[in-house]
Parts: structure tokens; sequence; C-alpha cells
């Protein structure tokens, strides 16, 4: 795919890939940032272009991607590494805060080992592993379906075990769960 090409076939899905970036993201320089990065992967991409059947599609398909792997990025706590980003809205010291997410990290991943075995499977591989539905699917012998159920059954029960939690205080919340 020459330049030209490139102009006719990808600046037109200029708006859509807009609309459907701001989705994601809401805010006006991040869909900029990902909109430019898209271009630019599309151009690095060209060439294989000429095999995609719905050049669209594989744009927006990006577009998804990119600013999912951007939401990702800021997420405040990683329950893997428990590492901290991003700015703190209050003033409490960093140092109270890095000790408070580490405790709900630690909360977390001992609700995640008290789920059943394919609930934290799932969602042990999907939100720490970060893998695909399709291959935790393929993984586990489990349909599409099956994954989001589990994975919605899984995260529902580490929310509502983190309310409880929250709102009875660590010790009665854990010898309820176990």
């Amino acid at each position: 795919m020459n330049a030209t090409e490139f102009k006719q076939q990808i600046i037109p899905l200029n708006p859509k890939l807009i609309r459907f970036a701001w989705r994601y993201m809401q805010d006006d320089e991040a869909v900029k940032d990902i909109i430019q990065e898209i271009y630019l992967r599309l151009w690095n991409k060209r060439d294989e272009l000429a095999r995609v059947d719905n050049i669209e599609a594989y744009a927006i398909r990006m577009t998804k991607n990119l600013c999912l792997d951007k939401i990702k990025q800021h997420r405040t706590v990683s329950i893997n590494d428990l590492r901290i980003s991003g700015d703190w809205q209050d003033s409490a010291p960093v140092a109270d805060k890095q000790t408070e997410l580490k405790q709900e990290g630690e909360l977390v991943k001992q609700i995640i080992q008290q789920l059943p075995e394919q609930q934290r499977l799932v969602i042990t591989m999907r939100d720490l592993q970060y893998q695909t539905l399709d291959e935790i699917g393929l993984e586990l012998g489990m349909n599409a379906g099956s994954v989001r159920a589990n994975l919605s059954r899984a995260r529902k029960k580490v929310r509502d075990e983190l309310i409880k939690i929250r709102s009875y205080g660590y010790q009665e919340s854990t010898t309820t769960t176990r």
C-alpha cells in the first residue's frame, strides 16, 4: 500500500476511531495520542494490510487493544508486584499509601486463593497474567462463555469480600470466608 492508498483507505476512518477511543479513554489528549499511534502502526504494517479482509475492523480492534493497554498501564496497583504509579490526590504520605495498597493487594491475593478452582484460575490468568479470554479457554478447555461467566463470578466475589472487609474489618471477614 502506497501513501495515496493509505490516505484513501485509512484517513477516512479518523472520526470513527476517535469516537471509539473516546468511549474508553474519555480524555482528548489520550485519544489524540492513541489515534496517532494507531496511524503509525497501520503505516508500519501497510504492506500487510492487503491481506486484511476488513481494514476498518482491523483498525478498530487495534484501537481497542491500545486503549486497554493504556488503561492497564495507569492502574494504581499491580497485584503482581504491588508497584505504585500515578499521582496521589490526597495529602497522605506516599509511604502510608504504599503500605495501605500493599495490604489491600495481599487481601485480594488471599481472597483469590479462597475462590473455587476454576474461578481462581480464570481470574489469575486474566487479571494477573493478562491472558486473553481465548487463551484462557484453550488452556483450560473451556468455551468463551464459561470463561466469561467464571471471570465475572470471581471478580464479583473478590469485590464483595473487599467490601465486607472494609465494612466489618479484616478479622471478621476472613474468618467467615474460609
